[in-house]
C-alpha cells in the first residue's frame, strides 16, 4: 500500500511538471484580420474573431513606433487613456499617417491575458489607387463617391488668386512652418499630439484667445525643432491638451527647458476634454452664452468651423451622434450657454438630440465634410478674401491652421488630395478671392487639386 501512494504521488509530480496549475493560455489565431493600408491613413482598421482571448492589440511602425490598444475591465479598448472607435468588431487604432508610404511594412500583432502573442500579421502599404477594402482607407469617415467632372468650357475658368504654401517635410514641421510664417512672437503656445486628432480638435478657439500657435508632438519625444520654434516664440507658457496617455512626462520635462509655467487640460474621454478646453476658454474671454457643437466622432466639422468659432470667442464642444454625453450637458449650466450653433449634419449630430442642447441658432450643413465647409463659409464670412485651404483626409494641417486663419479673419475650405470637389469649385466663381493660403504639401493636396479648382 505504502508503495502503491508513493508511485501516485510520484505521477501527480510528473504530471504538475507538466501541466503547470494556474495559467490559461488563449486559443491561438492565425492572424489578426487587417484592412488594406493605403499611402496616407491614418488608422489601421483590426478586427479580431471572437473566439481570440486579445487584451492588447499592438501596431508597429516602420520606425519602430509602437502603439498599444488595450481592452480594460470594463471590456473597452483604449489607446492611452483614450477609448477608440470599434465598429462591427473592428478596431480603428490611430498611427502616425506620415509613416504610411508605399511600400512601407506595417505590423500588427495581437495578445491575450498571459501575456503570450496569439496572432501576428504584416501589411504592405498600397498606393491609393491599388486594391481595395471594405472599410475606407481613411475610416475616420466614411468613403464618399467622386463627384463627375463637368467638360470644361472656354472661358469658364476662375481667375487663380495669389496662393502662398505653407508646409514642411511632416505634420510636424507644417506645424512649425505655420507658427513661423504667423506669429512672430507667442507668450503661450499649445502643445497638441500629432497623430490622434480627439484631444486637439476643440483647442483652436483657445490658442486663438491667447494669441498662441498649436504645435504638434510625438507623444513621448518633443521632437528638438519644436523645442527651438517655442523658444524663438520668447513663449512663457505651454498649455498641453490631452492626458498622460496623449502626450506624457518625457516630452512635459523637455518642455519645462523651455518656459516657466506647463498647463494640461485633460478629461478622461475627449468630450470632458473638450470641456476643460471649453472652461479654460472662458477663463481667458468671459465667455458670451454661446457655444458651437460638432461630433467628436470625426473631425472635419470641429476643424472648418474652428475660425468662426474662435473669431467669436465661441467653445467647441463635442458630441456623439445621438447622445450630449452627460460632462457636456452639465457644462451648458456651467459655462452659462444659452445659444449654440451646430457644425455637421444629421448624421453627425442627430436630430434628436437637439432637444437636450440650448437654443439652437444655426445648423451648418452640407451633403459631405467639403460641402459642410463651404457652408460655414457662406454663412459665417460671406466676403471673405482670403481663403484657407486643407485637407479634409487627414486632420493635422487643418488643426494647425486655425488660429492663423481666425487672426486673418478667414475660414477653412477642406479638399481632396488630387481634385476638388465641386462644390469648392462653384464657391470660388462666386467670389472675388485675393489669396489662398494652402496648408500641407503635395503628399495631402496636389498642385493639380488647387489647379482644379479653377477650371
Amino acid at each position: 500500500m505504502k508503495r502503491k501512494v508513493i508511485s501516485l504521488l510520484l505521477a501527480f509530480v510528473l504530471l504538475v511538471g507538466i501541466i503547470p496549475f494556474g495559467t490559461y493560455t488563449a486559443k491561438a489565431i492565425e492572424s489578426p484580420i487587417v484592412d488594406d493600408i493605403k499611402k496616407g491613413d491614418e488608422k489601421v482598421i483590426v478586427k479580431v474573431p471572437k473566439e481570440a482571448e486579445a487584451i492588447k492589440i499592438t501596431v508597429t511602425l516602420p520606425d519602430k513606433t509602437t502603439i498599444d490598444a488595450e481592452k480594460n475591465e470594463e471590456g473597452n479598448w483604449l489607446v492611452g487613456e483614450e477609448e477608440i472607435v470599434v465598429t462591427d468588431g473592428k478596431l480603428e487604432i490611430p498611427i502616425d499617417a506620415t509613416q504610411v508610404e508605399v511600400g512601407n511594412i506595417i505590423k500588427v500583432s495581437v495578445t491575450d491575458n498571459s501575456d503570450n502573442k496569439i496572432g501576428e500579421t504584416e501589411k504592405t502599404v498600397k498606393g491609393n489607387s491599388e486594391g481595395s477594402s471594405d472599410i475606407p482607407t481613411n475610416p475616420e469617415l466614411p468613403a464618399e463617391p467622386m463627384e463627375p467632372q463637368e467638360p470644361e468650357q472656354p472661358g469658364n475658368e476662375v481667375e487663380k488668386p495669389e496662393t502662398d504654401r505653407i508646409f514642411g517635410q511632416d505634420r510636424i514641421e507644417t506645424a512649425i512652418k505655420v507658427s513661423k510664417q504667423k506669429f512672430d512672437q507667442a507668450d503661450t503656445v499649445i502643445i497638441a499630439r500629432h497623430d490622434v486628432f480627439a484631444d486637439a480638435l476643440v483647442a483652436g478657439p483657445l490658442a486663438y484667445a491667447l494669441d498662441a500657435p498649436i504645435l504638434l508632438s510625438r507623444p513621448n519625444e518633443l521632437v528638438t525643432e519644436v523645442g527651438a520654434e517655442i523658444e524663438r516664440l520668447g513663449a512663457k507658457n505651454i498649455i498641453i491638451v490631452g492626458g498622460l496617455g496623449s502626450i506624457d512626462e518625457n516630452v512635459e520635462e523637455s518642455l519645462e527647458k523651455y518656459v516657466e509655467i506647463i498647463e494640461r487640460l485633460e478629461g478622461p474621454t475627449r468630450y470632458e476634454t473638450a470641456v476643460k478646453v471649453a472652461e479654460r476658454l472662458k477663463k481667458s474671454n468671459g465667455g458670451n452664452g454661446y457655444a458651437v457643437i460638432a461630433t467628436g466622432e470625426t473631425y472635419p466639422d470641429a476643424l472648418a468651423v474652428g475660425p468662426f468659432a474662435a473669431v467669436k470667442g465661441l467653445p467647441i464642444l463635442l458630441v456623439k451622434p445621438n447622445e450630449v454625453p452627460e460632462v457636456v450637458e452639465e457644462a451648458f449650466t456651467n459655462l452659462e450657454i444659452e445659444k449654440i450653433y451646430i457644425a455637421g449634419g444629421e448624421a453627425s449630430v442627430g436630430k434628436g438630440i437637439e432637444k437636450d442642447m440650448p437654443t439652437l441658432m444655426e445648423r451648418f450643413s452640407g451633403d459631405d465634410r467639403y460641402a459642410t465647409a463651404v457652408d460655414i463659409a457662406k454663412k459665417t464670412n460671406s466676403e471673405a478674401k482670403n481663403i484657407y485651404l486643407a485637407s479634409g483626409e487627414v486632420f493635422a494641417d487643418a488643426l494647425v491652421a486655425g488660429p492663423a486663419a481666425a487672426k486673418e479673419n478667414a475660414p477653412i475650405l477642406l479638399t481632396r488630395r488630387n481634385v476638388a470637389a465641386q462644390v469648392l469649385k462653384i464657391y470660388f466663381k462666386e467670389l472675388s478671392i485675393e489669396k489662398l493660403t494652402i496648408i500641407g504639401g503635395e503628399n495631402t493636396i496636389t498642385d493639380e487639386s488647387v489647379d482644379s479648382i479653377f477650371k
